[in-house]
């Protein structure tokens, strides 16, 4: 039978081990997720380059064009960091820039 100040010890090692294992659960997902963000910004700049993409567009009809792109799907599916919408305004505003 353990000691109670042995099993304290043990149930302290446990929750450590677990911290460490979520830490790195959540490093692994903001990676992923910033891998994510990254395909999505990298389609919209190839667009832009083909001239798909313009400081005109407007996300309502951009959304209708990419709405099943790999890219824009698997963006969607990030639980943090910036959205779709929010990258898709950040390019607006460079464009708007270059423009100016």
């Amino acid at each position: 039978m353990l000691q109670p100040f042995l099993f304290e010890e043990y149930i302290r090692d446990l929750e450590s081990k677990e911290e460490e294992q979520r830490k790195l659960r959540m490093e692994e997902l903001r990676k992923a997720e910033r891998k994510n963000r990254d395909e999505f910004r990298k389609l919209m700049e190839e667009q832009v380059a083909a001239g798909i993409l313009n400081a005109k567009t407007n996300w309502r009809d951009y959304y209708i064009k990419i709405k099943d792109f790999a890219a824009y799907l698997t963006v969607s599916s990030n639980t943090s960091g910036s959205t779709a919408k929010d990258l898709f305004t950040d390019i607006m505003d460079e464009l708007e820039k270059q423009v100016k």
